[in-house]
């Protein structure tokens, strides 16, 4: 569960300036619904997803890993008899390994705009004792666990609980700031999607994209995962505009006077200029 902008992105007055509550919920629909769309055109996950994924042996130094944000020091496991048992642990980064591009720190805001590691290079400096120096050829040959997508970046909001909850529960009051509808929160190695908040409660889906829900202590504060500003602009135009062509019928075309001609009003998909504002997010290999 995603979205990647707020529904208070798009009711605000920089955008289609709505008040009250009474359609909270179809916004969010629409906020989520746009998000997917946007996410399948550029055709790869914005949004952290903690999952197992597995990959073949390329014979050469580096492991084409795409969209890694990060792994554990012993997350990188093989399997040497191709057998699926992971008999083989390598080191952490640094160690057996380095993720590339060097500069790539997708968990800092600083860095956003670079994205992901999309290599796992062996480490020729310090192989952290391997017994081989490149990744071997075999078929489902490496598992890695960890946090795929663009970036994992959070940041506080003035939020906390204000008192404590268990692992299943998903009506939890708030003290301080509030969260928005449409958020994912972070609360130590769990996230959570903002579903409604009413007064000071806030109702989450729990535990969402492969994230571990689990115990909330009273008075522990809550991050808002970030995601890049043009992705969240463009699923606001995009969402925008809907509703907009919503309250005019969604007319489809227009006659122009006199000349007979047929043109068209709406574009299929996402509209042009929201394709190019999230281009060069787009990944040209598919997903």
């Amino acid at each position: 569960m995603y979205a990647y902008a707020s529904i208070d992105d798009l009711k605000g007055t920089m955008a289609l300036n709505i008040e009250g509550t009474i359609s909270d919920t179809r916004l969010r629909q629409l906020i989520e619904a746009v998000s997917t769309e946007v996410r399948n055109y550029v055709k790869r996950d914005i949004h952290p997803i903690k999952e197992t994924r597995y990959f073949d042996g390329s014979g050469g130094q580096s492991l084409n890993v795409r969209d890694m944000v990060t792994l554990g020091a012993t997350a990188l496991t093989e399997s040497t008899l191709l057998d699926g048992t992971w008999n083989k642990v390598w080191g952490g980064s640094g160690t057996s390994w380095i993720g590339e591009p060097y500069n790539a720190n997708p968990t800092s805001a600083d860095h956003m705009a670079i994205g992901p590691y999309r290599f796992v290079t062996v480490n020729t400096h310090s192989n952290n004792n391997q017994t081989t120096d490149s990744f071997e050829t075999g078929q489902r040959r490496f598992k890695l666990d960890g946090v795929w997508g663009w970036s994992n970046v959070s940041v506080s909001f003035g939020g906390a609980a204000s008192a404590s909850f268990d692992a299943t529960a998903t009506s939890l009051t708030n003290t301080g700031s509030l969260p928005q509808v449409g958020w994912t929160l972070a609360h130590g190695t769990e996230q959570m999607y903002v579903e409604n908040v009413a007064g000071t409660v806030v109702t989450l889906n729990r535990g969402v994209n492969g994230f571990t829900a689990g115990v909330i202590a009273s008075g522990s504060a809550w991050e808002h995962v970030q995601y890049p500003a043009p992705i969240r602009e463009a699923v606001v135009m995009q969402a925008g505009r809907l509703l907009k062509r919503a309250q005019g019928g969604f007319v489809q075309e227009a006659g122009i006077p006199d000349s007979g001609a047929i043109l068209p009003l709406m574009p299929e998909g996402l509209d042009r200029d929201v394709k190019q504002m999230i281009g060069p997010y787009r990944n040209r290999g598919g997903m």
